[in-house]
């Protein structure tokens, strides 16, 4: 919905996602028609690089979470050697 929207209206992508300055001078550059289709691609850039971002913060909230440290440590291949030693 957010890249149909990006294309159509980009100066209102830019509300969606936080970036108010951007919008304002998006809306700027998109008065006219040929600064519209630079608007629609600056429009879209800003929403691959939002999603990009939102992933990665949820990367480093599962990454500080306890649980993504013990299911870890569940998946950690056991030692087949029972003594400890190495191939001898």
């Amino acid at each position: 919905m957010r890249l149909v929207l990006a294309i159509l209206i980009p100066w209102l992508q830019f509300f969606t996602i936080g970036r108010y300055w951007a919008g304002v001078i998006c809306l700027l550059l998109q008065i006219t028609l040929i600064g519209w289709l630079p608007a629609a691609i600056w429009s879209i850039y800003a929403l691959v690089n939002y999603e990009t971002d939102k992933k990665i913060e949820k990367l480093v909230a599962e990454q500080d979470s306890p649980e993504f440290f013990s299911n870890y440590a569940r998946k950690a291949p056991a030692s087949s050697d029972q003594n400890g030693g190495g191939d001898e």
